[in-house]
């Protein structure tokens, strides 16, 4: 069932193979640009995470051109969403990303965005001229700032930026519906999974930029009682159950287990909830006339996801790496091989 669902979501693209083409060239160049720079270990105790150099060759300046510079990047985005309302919706992730855009813009706007956090951002009216050209004084009333009105962003050309917390895109009609007020947990991996209604915010946004990350690992990983390693018993279960992993056999390495548990999580569990939110909206007329961006997942480079672990915890090949010898730990084994997984799905889309 989940199979012919998911089959009959991909044909909706099949007239829109060049955009995806598109879509899929920048992604691969973005991705060039994280995984095949310079990351460096940190020196420092106190910040133990890796510093990174991007690879040049890979910039979108040297695919697309010298319009693409990378230094007016925020510039070029600006001029793209001119009058717009955008809403960003999804995890931390989704809530990171919404804030290196406005740090990009604080440096070229030289004016302040500060937001309130991921459970409490408001908005952000963006992309304005640098604050020593234009009095901002009217954006305030009283103690509160006034929400721009689109007449306000057409004229003066610039944009609203929104941001709504929801891990699972959870997408009810009723904004009083449990699934939103209520603290919901995640039964396998014991982590709640908070969703604000976000509905009404993207029925007025022209842009909606959508994510959900893939699924944590299960609880039990996390059983420490015979060492700090971790309990990874489940991928052998599961791959008695269901095992994509044929002729290997479910007495493959860790490595290869987590990567057909990443696969069932992604087709038995992420999918299915995804096409559900995917048909709730697509229902919705003001919704499914607004500009629907997919934020793929990201990649957790090694040095990264090594950063701080105890030396107890058994370090793995990293299969998707492209440096050689790469190791890297089970759980964010498990996070990337969902994120490639999907990324292979839509590869399929445009063969």
């Amino acid at each position: 069932m989940t199979a012919s669902r998911f089959s009959a979501f991909w044909q909706s693209f099949q007239q829109n193979r060049d955009d995806l083409r598109k879509i899929l060239s920048v992604q691969s160049t973005l991705s060039c640009l994280v995984r095949e720079g310079m990351w460096k270990p940190s020196l420092r105790t106190e910040r133990p995470w890796p510093s990174f150099t991007p690879k040049e060759e890979c910039s979108i300046r040297s695919k697309l051109g010298s319009s693409a510079s990378t230094r007016n990047s925020s510039l070029n985005i600006c001029q793209l969403l001119s009058g717009k309302k955008i809403l960003f919706v999804g995890p931390e992730t989704t809530f990171y990303l919404h804030s290196l855009w406005l740090d990009s813009l604080e440096t070229r706007e030289r004016r302040s965005y500060t937001c309130l956090g991921q459970e409490f951002c408001t908005f952000h009216h963006i992309c304005r001229p640098p604050a020593a050209e234009i009095d901002d004084s009217g954006e305030i009333s009283g103690r509160k700032k006034k929400m721009p009105s689109k007449n306000l962003l057409l004229t003066t050309r610039s944009s609203l930026l929104q941001y709504t917390h929801s891990t699972t895109l959870y997408a009810s009609q009723n904004k009083h519906d449990e699934g939103y007020t209520a603290a919901v947990v995640d039964e396998q991996s014991n982590v709640r999974v908070p969703n604000a209604y976000w509905l009404r915010r993207a029925r007025k946004a022209g842009i909606v930029v959508m994510n959900r990350g893939p699924l944590p690992a299960p609880g039990s990983t996390y059983n420490f009682a015979n060492g700090l390693v971790g309990n990874w018993t489940f991928t052998k279960t599961l791959c008695a159950d269901n095992n994509y992993l044929d002729p290997l056999g479910c007495d493959a390495t860790l490595g290869s287990r987590l990567v057909n548990a990443a696969l069932s999580a992604t087709t038995d569990r992420f999918l299915p909830s995804l096409l559900l939110s995917l048909q709730a909206i697509s229902k919705d007329f003001e919704i499914a006339r607004s500009l629907l961006v997919w934020q793929g997942s990201w990649y957790i480079q090694p040095l990264c996801a090594k950063a701080g672990l105890p030396g107890t915890i058994p370090l793995l090949r990293d299969i998707w790496s492209d440096s050689e010898g790469a190791l890297i730990d089970p759980w964010s084994i498990y996070y990337n091989s969902q994120g490639e997984n999907l990324l292979s799905l839509s590869l399929l889309v445009v063969e």
